[in-house]
């Protein structure tokens, strides 16, 4: 598959969760993903500003006249026809991809999730698609006002979240997702060290292998997966556990799991409360065997 990205540096900010805005991407991406299949295809991202005048804006129910960032994310896969699109953001709503009986129109609950967090932040989404002619979907998001930029976000709840002083290890072999991981439980209080695969981070624990309360590692990893990369930890350090994050298509049995010494399976995307959260129960846990 074929990645092209047209992102305006000088786009103005929008009030939004980065972890709500990483979920969007994530789910959108993965949905063209999904269209193309196999055979593989282009997937294009692009990022920039735009102003919805009112005849835009009275073609779409959601969009009000203003200024927007647009993310458009095009794929080059089967496509769908007029009766899936009348569906698309429905929960629950899927249909059996032309190319190797994957879903076309998203996993489950990802599109209307995606729809839920776009309206949340006052914002749109559009798609548009024909059969064998591609899928593209355009998100538009509210750019702030001078005054509200400087004014944090607080999302509700947010300081209800658990926290803690552990030392954890976070393995994943993209980078963004290794500074994301980081960021989020560095704020919450952790001591964190990102690696970049799995041999890197079993080069680490093997240096030192007390240094570390917690692993949590991505599944799909070249040269050690992780659940190798598990394996390898309960021989050289059975106390230590582990959190296994896995993508879409990815699937573990809680037995196979138990034999690796993973403690918990996470599906990605993660959002920040359901890492803090699973991150606190699993190092909880482990206390308690102590």
């Amino acid at each position: 598959m074929e990645i092209r990205e047209d992102i305006d540096p000088s786009c103005p900010p929008i009030l939004g969760h980065p972890d709500h805005l990483h979920q969007i991407l994530t789910h959108l991406a993965t949905n063209a993903w999904q269209a193309m299949g196999d055979q593989g295809g282009l997937l294009e991202v692009e990022l920039h500003p735009y102003r919805v005048g009112d005849a835009v804006a009275s073609l779409h129910a959601d969009l009000k006249a203003g200024d927007y960032l647009r993310l458009t994310i095009r794929d080059s896969g089967c496509g769908m026809d007029e009766g899936t699109l009348e569906h698309i953001f429905e929960p629950y709503f899927t249909t059996r991809d032309c190319r190797e009986g994957t879903d076309s129109a998203g996993t489950g609950l990802g599109l209307a999730i995606v729809h839920g967090m776009v309206r949340q932040v006052g914002g749109a989404i559009t798609v548009s698609s024909k059969p064998e002619n591609g899928t593209t979907f355009q998100v538009f998001l509210p750019v702030t006002a001078a005054d509200a930029q400087e004014k944090p976000v607080v999302q509700p709840g947010e300081i209800e979240l658990p926290r803690g002083t552990e030392r954890i290890l976070f393995v994943d072999d993209e980078t963004q997702i290794v500074t994301l991981g980081c960021r989020q439980l560095e704020s919450l209080g952790y001591t964190v060290t990102g690696a970049a695969d799995g041999q890197e981070a079993l080069q680490t624990l093997r240096s030192d292998p007390g240094a570390f309360d917690l692993l949590i590692t991505d599944q799909t990893m070249p040269r050690l997966t992780g659940d190798e990369l598990a394996a390898a930890v309960q021989r050289l350090r059975p106390d230590l556990p582990v959190i296994l994050c896995t993508g879409y298509g990815d699937s573990y049995e809680d037995e196979r799991a138990t034999e690796l010494g993973i403690d918990t399976v996470l599906a990605k995307p993660v959002s920040r409360r359901r890492l803090a959260t699973t991150v606190r129960a699993t190092l909880d846990r482990a206390a308690d065997k102590q």
